[in-house]
């Protein structure tokens, strides 16, 4: 498994173009003001996140830089289904409050920094619980704090996507 197939999942989850009338024009999950900082951020003209339907690599791109490498995705490969239930969390609860969600699941004192214990004790569960179990207690542990927001315009659409990604880590074999 790789980046580029669990951001196929999160592509899907995400959908196309909508307008959100709390922030404004969407495309696959990333808004117009966040995109627009991060092209910023790297130097480039902002542009329409309309126009993102053309240009996947920028996309791509995006989530890399701004979940896959902060939760350090590729750390937790090949274990799909941990990498996919924590890069996912990252995507929907925020990459801060996902590293917190996944420490509290792995036996870490949750401070929100990825270092080498967290990463030490990810290896032990996935030894311990097998990836498909540690997937399984990562969205459970998700699914708890989504209920706790209550936030009930937003929450039957988050409970379907952990629904969603619980069948979709069932499948895989690691």
């Amino acid at each position: 498994m790789s980046f580029a197939a669990v951001m196929s999942w999160i592509r899907s989850a995400e959908g196309g173009y909508w307008v959100d009338p709390r922030v404004g024009p969407v495309y696959c999950g990333i808004s117009q003001g966040y995109f627009s900082a991060w092209l910023m951020s790297q130097g480039a003209v902002p542009m329409s996140v309309q126009l993102l339907a053309d240009r996947p690599e920028l996309v791509d791109a995006y989530y890399m830089a701004q979940y896959w490498l902060p939760i350090r995705g590729y750390d937790l490969l090949p274990s799909t289904a941990p990498a996919l239930a924590v890069f996912d969390g990252g995507v929907l609860q925020g990459v801060n409050t996902m590293v917190k969600i996944f420490q509290s699941v792995v036996g870490v004192l949750p401070d929100g920094h990825f270092g080498p214990l967290t990463l030490s004790r990810y290896k032990q569960s996935i030894t311990s619980l097998g990836a498909q179990n540690l997937a399984t207690q990562l969205i459970a542990r998700r699914r708890e704090m989504l209920i706790a927001l209550n936030d009930p315009a937003m929450q039957q659409g988050w409970l379907n996507r952990l629904v969603n990604l619980q069948l979709t880590c069932d499948t895989f074999s690691n």
